[in-house]
């Protein structure tokens, strides 16, 4: 038996920051494409190469907030462990994000085993839409910031604030 999602939901915003720019640049924002469809669009500028084994390493964290209130976030369980890099991308990337990305952008899209080296470019995210196919079909109301933490030899964010609400 399917269970359907009890909940709905929208993007609220999409923030990111590089401590280099000479070496990462990045600018990915939410746009509102109509009325009820929002996308994200922006680039992901590498300047360097990430080798497989070096000290790149990500991670996700979830707090969420029953007001929307700064002081009312709490750390919740549900995360993305801090890995390497390549580890991720042949994990939770590869079984969430890449498909839904796939249409829209330039951003890696492989089979087998992410390549190495992630070569330098300018990764383009043009109008993309969420996959949401994977979200839990239960989540509390109120608004969730989503850190994505990347560390090495940039260190570099993207912050997704998401507001939850019931279906009725």
């Amino acid at each position: 038996m399917c269970v359907s999602r009890t909940y709905t939901y929208e993007l609220i915003s999409l923030e990111t920051t590089s401590s280099n720019r000479d070496l990462l640049d990045i600018d990915i924002k939410i746009k509102r494409k109509s009325r009820r469809e929002l996308v994200i669009s922006g680039y992901l500028d590498l300047k360097y190469d990430v080798q497989e084994g070096d000290d790149t390493e990500i991670e996700w964290i979830v707090y969420h907030s029953s007001t929307g209130s700064e002081k009312d976030y709490k750390l919740l369980p549900m995360a993305i462990r801090r890995q390497s890099i390549y580890s991720y991308l042949n994990s939770f990337y590869k079984d969430f994000i890449m498909n839904g990305v796939g249409n829209c952008s330039n951003l890696w899209n492989f089979q087998g085993k992410a390549p190495s080296p992630l070569e330098k470019m300018r990764y383009e995210l043009n109008d993309c839409v969420l996959n949401d196919d994977n979200y839990p079909n239960h989540l509390a109301d109120g608004f969730y910031r989503i850190m994505g933490n990347v560390y090495g030899q940039v260190e570099w964010n993207i912050i997704l604030f998401v507001e939850v609400m019931r279906k009725y």
